[in-house]
C-alpha cells in the first residue's frame, strides 16, 4: 500500500467531527445513548397513563399555577398577626402510669396541631378563616396570614374558637398521616 491508498482509506473511515472523544465510538444513527430502555419492544402508554386532553380555552397549566399564595401575601400591606404553634397529645392513664401505649413525647404522637393566632383589634365577625389541608389562609381587614403546615390537616374535623378577652383565634387542626395506624 503507498501513501495514496492510506490517506483515501483515512478518508473514507473518518467521521465528520475532529474532536476524539468517547461518543465516537457509538453509532451515528441518531441515538447517542443507549440504555437498557432500548431493549425490546417500544411500550405503548395504556388508558391509565395517558395525558389528560387540556381544554383549549384554558390559559394556564395547573403546574404553572402557584397555588401557595405567595405573591398575593408579598403585596397585601396588612400586618402578619401573631401566631405559635404547638402540637397536642390525647394522654390517658394507660400512657402516663402504665406506660402501655405505642405513644412517645415525640411529636410523631401527636393527633393535633393548634394554631394560637394574636388578632389585637379585631372582632370574630370580621375574620375570614381558610382551612387547606396543607395551608392556613386568615384574613382580616387589619391581618393577612397565608402559613403552610407542616403536617397535612383534615380540613372537616378542624375547629376555631374565638377568645374576646385576649383577642386571640385558637385554631385546633387534625393531622393527618399516612401510618397513623402504627402509632395509635
Amino acid at each position: 500500500m503507498n501513501f495514496e491508498n492510506i490517506k483515501l482509506l483515512e478518508k473514507l473511515l473518518k467521521t465528520g467531527s475532529d474532536h476524539s472523544d468517547s461518543d465516537d465510538d457509538l453509532p451515528s444513527t441518531g441515538q447517542s445513548r443507549i440504555g437498557p430502555g432500548h431493549i425490546g419492544p417500544r411500550k405503548k402508554p395504556t388508558a391509565d397513563e395517558q395525558v389528560p386532553s387540556k381544554d383549549p380555552n384554558e390559559i394556564w397549566d395547573k403546574e404553572q399555577i402557584d397555588e401557595t399564595g405567595y405573591l398575593d401575601e408579598v403585596s397585601d400591606p396588612r400586618k402578619v398577626p401573631e401566631y405559635d404553634i404547638k402540637f397536642r397529645q390525647a394522654v390517658t392513664s394507660e400512657d402516663l402510669y402504665l406506660q402501655i401505649g405505642g405513644k412517645t413525647p415525640a411529636s410523631f404522637s401527636c393527633e393535633d396541631l393548634v394554631l394560637t393566632v394574636c388578632l389585637k383589634g379585631e372582632t370574630r365577625n370580621k375574620i375570614d378563616l381558610n382551612v387547606q389541608t396543607n395551608r392556613i389562609d386568615l384574613r382580616s381587614p387589619l391581618y393577612r396570614l397565608g402559613l403552610p403546615l407542616p403536617h397535612h390537616v383534615d380540613p372537616n374535623s378542624s375547629k376555631a374558637t374565638w377568645d374576646q378577652n385576649e383577642e386571640t383565634l385558637t385554631i385546633i387542626l387534625r393531622i393527618v398521616r399516612e401510618f397513623d395506624f402504627l402509632n395509635f
